[in-house]
């Protein structure tokens, strides 16, 4: 049996007070369904880090951050450090998503700094790829694949690699629904995700050697209770990066239960 992992993105979402109850929760729920022995990340807005470490300290549910920035400290006002998400109480944080890639124009070099950033503070990242629709009609997947992966990880020790999660998240999938119905072309059914999770496999064991084996590779876009058993079920994939499917806690456990 794999130990799948199941991460939350709030995105930007849940006040501070929300997120306290969330946590509550998703506690109970844990205990009622017999769940204590699940791999679970949450991943809230910065101003709930704290509050959810606190709440869920001694549990198996982490807690991680959405992003941080490129340098250390300096003059970046509304900036947050790797080290202060760190002191938070944050274990993980997500890096390279694609709301920051093509929202805010974070390039692959970025994205780079920021492994290597959260590494430094003991931070563990889940790195986050994909590639847009256009640039899979155009058969440039495992191009982009390549591009982000390669700069990304071009400067992490192989024995960090144990703490590097890799999501794969096709850019079109994200919050569409396009998981499983669609054309060809629009739909990364649980097959074809496998398939491309399968390829990113490959290309670490080609670029950084058979020691890139302890990376998790998750899937992310659109996965829900409905569709999470065919994604699971596919060989490398390890796991999760849900965002609306984990905003609400009985919503998140679904997935857990559904998971075999």
């Amino acid at each position: 049996m794999k130990n799948v992992i199941y991460a939350g993105n709030w995105k930007m979402n849940k006040t501070n007070l929300e997120a306290e109850s969330y946590a509550d929760e998703i506690l109970n729920l844990i205990e009622q369904n017999n769940l204590n022995d699940k791999k679970i990340i949450i991943c809230p807005p910065f101003t709930s880090i704290n509050t959810l470490a606190k709440k869920l300290k001694g549990s198996n549910v982490k807690v991680g951050a959405q992003d941080i920035f490129s340098e250390s400290n300096g003059t970046f006002t509304g900036c947050i450090s790797a080290e202060m998400v760190a002191g938070a109480g944050a274990e993980y944080v997500i890096i390279g998503h694609s709301d920051r890639r093509n929202k805010f124009g974070e390039s692959d070099e970025i994205v780079a700094k920021k492994v290597n950033l959260a590494l430094g503070v003991g931070l563990k990242p889940i790195l986050c790829v994909g590639e847009t629709l256009q640039q899979r009609n155009d058969n440039m997947t495992m191009q982009v694949l390549t591009e982000q992966l390669t700069i990304a990880l071009a400067d992490v020790a192989a024995a960090d690699y144990s703490n590097i999660i890799i999501a794969y998240e096709p850019v079109w999938a994200i919050s569409s629904g396009k998981v499983q119905k669609g054309s060809k072309s629009q739909a990364a059914n649980s097959a074809t995700a496998g398939l491309d999770c399968m390829n990113i496999r490959k290309l670490l064991r080609d670029k950084f050697g058979e020691s890139t084996d302890a990376i998790a590779i998750l899937y992310g876009g659109s996965m829900n209770s409905s569709n999470c058993k065919e994604f699971f079920a596919q060989d490398e994939i390890s796991g999760g990066l849900m965002g609306a499917a984990s905003l609400s806690a009985s919503d998140f456990i679904e997935v857990m239960l559904n998971e075999e």
